[in-house]
């Protein structure tokens, strides 16, 4: 596969991804209009859990822009691994600074310890989002 072809998979990802947390946002605004329609079940055990919901959704808004890289990171580590181990290995690359410098980023992925599956295409993924970061940038702030 290209280098461009798997750049503009990852573009497309990343505006899928602002797109559908704009899409929740959306959705859970018009859960808690139509609230009584739900079954009591559910609509008791939303309104027990609403402060919180309504606290974690606020919490991804006010990502400030220096923190998006990592928590971009930190979504593509996750898939088919452990969230621990992904939260690991950022933590890693936060301290080699990735963002601005090169890091072994394969043996991080590859520690038995803090193992992430597909470390091989989830290193060329992250270098591929370091390439592309400012044109992201771009991306996610004219979808805010």
């Amino acid at each position: 596969q290209s280098l461009w072809r798997r750049v503009s998979q990852l573009k497309l990802k990343i505006t899928i991804f602002v797109g559908k947390i704009q899409n929740h946002q959306s959705n859970f605004q018009k859960m808690q209009k139509n609230i009584a329609e739900f079954p009591e079940f559910y609509a008791s055990a939303y309104l027990s859990m609403k402060a919180d919901i309504l606290a974690r959704l606020k919490e991804f808004t006010e990502i400030q822009e220096h923190q998006w890289f990592y928590e971009a990171c930190y979504c593509i580590l996750t898939p088919q691994s452990k969230a621990v181990n992904a939260d690991w290995v950022v933590q890693q690359l936060k301290a080699c600074d990735f963002e601005h410098a090169e890091c072994d980023v394969l043996s991080l992925l590859r520690d038995p310890t803090h193992y992430i599956r597909f470390h091989n295409q989830k290193t060329r993924n992250l270098h591929l989002l370091k390439e592309q970061l400012e044109e992201i940038r771009s991306i996610i702030s004219d979808n805010r």
